[in-house]
């Protein structure tokens, strides 16, 4: 997966990068299933939004993993966006 992503084969750094990011993304998961949560959910976004700049900063500095770190930021991005959207009130049903 990481070399479709990078377009090269993984090195030691990668894969270990790679799998912290891919635990915390499993352990927010754990702590966010089903129905978040009112303080939970705001404190998943941040952390994602901290996820999104630190890729971002990647694809600045490493211009080898540039597609890896553009690609995951904006895939957290959508969920980011995705979870604020589903966290607004459900306006279709009110009056006018």
């Amino acid at each position: 997966m990481i070399g479709l992503y990078t377009g090269h084969r993984a090195d030691r750094l990668t894969r270990a990068v790679t799998r912290v990011l891919g635990s915390r993304h499993l352990i927010q998961a754990i702590l966010t299933a089903g129905t978040p949560s009112a303080p939970t959910l705001p404190r998943g976004v941040q952390v994602d939004l901290a996820h999104v700049a630190s890729m971002l900063g990647l694809a600045v500095l490493d211009q080898r993993r540039r597609r890896a770190g553009l690609v995951d930021a904006f895939a957290v991005a959508g969920v980011v966006l995705a979870r604020r959207a589903s966290a607004l009130p459900d306006t279709s049903r009110l009056p006018g």
